[in-house]
Parts: structure tokens; sequence; C-alpha cells
């Protein structure tokens, strides 16, 4: 019987023949090829494929088994291939055995591994290990146990506990690294690099946001940038009066300003007003003269012109009923409803006849019909 590892591909040929001629005769009657494992009386079709005459021979046919778990197959279990439906020149076949495998049955027989260089797929086979190992010298053998020469290597308990056995840079008595005298290929470190002299405020100048989240500094060197891109002046408390450029932008309470200004300058509520109460002044805007010129040329531009919106009643894209009253039948006729808003917005039309019951208004076809409460204009 052919041994398998789990997951493998098997390839097997079965032949069927006649039983009058035993000639090769097509396996037919939409055959199927079921595996058993072990006594167990369940068939197992996952992972079979079954070829008829393969290769176009007649009565040759080839069985392909992936043997996964995924497909119902077990380790160190027995299968065999049976036909469960099919016919062999119109009698049946059901029951003939046609094939054998299992699964990891067969133990390694080490002494007959020929080939040393062969790479073996080991993930399923236990390997007993031992402490005597045999070896040579010169001609002499040695059998005894070896273990001067391991005698340093880490158990499991100190790897997990992060030591090592002894050596002249551990003491695994105190599990600590011993002192360590001499350090080589250092860079050189300059003096005072962590005092108060070495972090004066001038050492801080060209060094991009050095204050952020910091309170109690002052910024006193103007060109802290000069020359440098990217950098942004980010600390609010402390920043003195400065004479050079601002490129970017300011928020919160600001002094005077003076030289030009870019955008972002935000006024506070009190300056807005006063501003505002200053150009209307120069303009004079705000006379009573004025204000009276304005309302009666407003009054003048609506001379002519009704005002009114559609009503829930008959709504289309030819007739509209609307809130418009007070006109006789025929009265707007001529006349061009203009809609200025809703769902008919911007489109206009001639009117073609006006009832004053219910104020309905029909003009011609418009592309898109009102809603009620849309509004519109009659010029």
């Amino acid at each position: 019987m052919r041994d398998v590892v789990l997951a493998d591909t098997i390839y097997m040929m079965f032949t069927t023949r006649a039983f009058a001629t035993g000639i090769p005769t097509v396996l037919a009657g939409t055959p199927v090829v079921s595996a058993y494992e072990n006594d167990s009386a369940t068939q197992i079709t996952a992972g079979i494929t079954l070829g008829v005459s393969h290769d176009s021979v007649v009565g040759m046919n080839l069985l392909t088994i992936v043997a996964t778990g995924a497909n119902g197959y077990e380790a160190d279990k027995d299968y065999n291939l049976v036909i469960t439906t099919g016919t062999v020149g119109g009698v049946s076949v059901v029951g003939e055995v046609v094939g054998q495998f299992s699964i990891q049955r067969a133990p390694v027989n080490w002494a007959n591994v020929a080939d040393p260089t062969t790479a073996l797929d080991l993930s399923g086979t236990d390997i007993q290990l031992v402490d005597t190992v045999t070896t040579y010298t010169g001609n002499t053998p040695q059998t005894a146990d070896h273990t001067a020469g391991i005698a340093d290597v880490p158990t499991v308990a100190e790897f997990n506990a992060r030591t090592l056995v002894a050596a002249s840079y551990f003491d695994p008595a105190a599990d600590t690294v011993a002192t360590v005298t001499t350090l080589t290929n250092l860079p050189a470190i300059t003096a005072n690099w962590l005092t108060a002299a070495g972090i004066a405020a001038s050492a801080m100048d060209n060094k991009g946001n050095w204050n952020i989240g910091k309170t109690g500094y002052a910024l006193t060197t103007a060109d802290w940038n000069v020359g440098k891109t990217g950098y942004s002046l980010t600390a609010t408390t402390g920043l003195g009066a400065q004479t050079a450029n601002i490129t970017g932008n300011l928020s919160g309470s600001v002094g005077s300003v003076t030289g030009s200004v870019g955008s972002n300058l935000e006024l506070g509520p009190a300056e807005v007003n006063a501003e505002c109460d200053t150009a209307i002044s120069d303009a004079a805007l705000a006379t009573a003269t004025n204000l009276a010129t304005v309302d009666t040329n407003v009054d003048n531009l609506n001379l002519g012109i009704i005002y009114g919106v559609t009503e829930a009643g008959t709504l289309s894209t030819t007739v509209a009923t609307t809130d418009l009253a007070g006109y006789a039948d025929d009265e707007l006729i001529g006349g061009v409803i203009v809609f200025t808003g809703g769902d008919a917005n911007g489109q206009r039309s001639a009117i073609e006849d006006y009832a004053s019951t219910n104020g309905t208004v029909t003009y011609a076809a418009i592309t898109t019909l009102p809603a009620a409460g849309d509004p519109f204009k009659i010029v």
C-alpha cells in the first residue's frame, strides 16, 4: 500500500474491462469513486477527481486525490478507493475496489535514505534526541558523553530569564553586565553641553520651535530664523516688541502695528465698528434726503410688476393655481410670468389666459412644473 503525507496530491490509474470479453471498456453511468477511511462506512468524495478514459484511452481511468484535512483526510489512517456509482458494458460495477493508500502510517527507515544531499520534509516526524554522541579521533571511536564542549550553552530557563551562563562580560550570580571600562569609536561630547551655561538664551538661536509648550521664556533675538524655512513662531507668552518683518500669522491680542500688513490681521469688534462709522460718515450715505431718494427709486422699479406665489390646486407645465386676487378674467393675458424660486426657478413664459377663480394662470409650456409655494412675478 502506498503511504503518503497529509496534504499530498495522489495520482492513481485503474482499468475497467467488459465482464464477457475482458477488453478495456468505458466506465459509464455517471461514475463516482469514493474513499473509505479504515473501517468507516462514511464515503469521502471531497478532493477526488475521476478522469474517465484518460488521454482518450478507452478503459484507462485516472484518479486525482487531494488528501488534505479540509477534504476529510487524516494522518495515521488507511483509505480504500471504491466505485460507488457506475457501469461497465451496461453492468453495475458498484463496490469494485480500485485503489488504496495510507497517510503517514509507515515510519521513515533511515537506513534506506540513500542520498544525504536530498532535502526531506520532517515536519511530521518525531526525532528521538540522545545525549551520547559517537565521534572519531583518528581511527579510535569515542562513545562517552560529550558535555565539556557544550557546558556554556544557555538553558531554556536562562534564555527566558534573559540571562547567560558565566562569561567574561556577564555575572550570572548578580544577573548584571560587568563594568565597562573602555569605550571606543564614540563621538566627542562638547563641554558644558547639559549645563546652565551650555543652554544659555543665545544658545537657542536658530533652533526652530525651541519653546513649544514652555512658558516664562522671551524670544529676544530678532533674527532667530534668518535664512531658515519651514519654521514658525509658536510661543505666545513673553513675546516682546518685534522690529523685523513677520511673514506668518499672529493670533491673540496685538498691540500697535507699524508698517504694511498682509492678510489675516484680526480686528476686534470695537475697531470694526469705528471703521464702519467713519466710512459711512465720509460717504454721507445715511442722510434723510439720500434715503428718501433710494426709497422713491425702488418704488418706481416695482411699478407694473405683480408678485405672487403658487398654491395647491392645479400645478403643471402650462397651468398654475396662485394667490393672485383683484384681477379680472383675461386681464393678465399678454404678460410674462417669471418664476423666481422653487422647482420652476428661472423659467419664464407668456400668459395665454387668466381666470380670477383661484387666480389660475395659463401660460405657454415650460420645462419643469412649479410646486406649491414657488414665488413668481408677472411683468
